[in-house]
């Protein structure tokens, strides 16, 4: 971690994008007035796409812990009536558990949870 210099540094030293990026009083903040609309969208999307990926992740270890395999769609269109979604298949045969009637793959994340915690069967 570079030290805050006390005074702003010539723009043409290596420490000026530093003391730029963290502003005057060492502080990394990023102002609101600073990001448009879009930057802050696409901000909110990938912490929302974190918070499923962590949570799928979750999920995964947990029906793992019951001898099962959460299985994700494979599709890639997301027209598709399987985009996205989950299936629930026992590691030791191999036979889908849940998530495969009428299709295969028409769990999502609160039904694989539900069912992994034994809500629904």
């Amino acid at each position: 971690m570079h030290p805050v210099p006390s005074r702003r540094p010539s723009q043409d030293s290596d420490d000026f994008l530093h003391w730029e990026a963290l502003g005057p009083d060492g502080l990394a903040v990023v102002c609101p007035s600073c990001i448009t609309g879009e930057e802050q969208q696409a901000m909110d999307e990938d912490m929302m796409d974190l918070a499923e990926k962590v949570r799928e992740n979750r999920l995964r270890r947990a029906a793992g812990r019951q001898g099962l395999r959460l299985s994700k769609s494979r599709r890639r269109d997301p027209r598709a009536i399987d985009y996205g979604c989950y299936m629930i298949v026992d590691t030791s045969t191999n036979a889908v558990v849940a998530g495969a009637s009428p299709i295969a793959y028409n769990m999502n994340l609160d039904e694989v949870e539900d069912f992994l915690l034994g809500e629904t069967a």
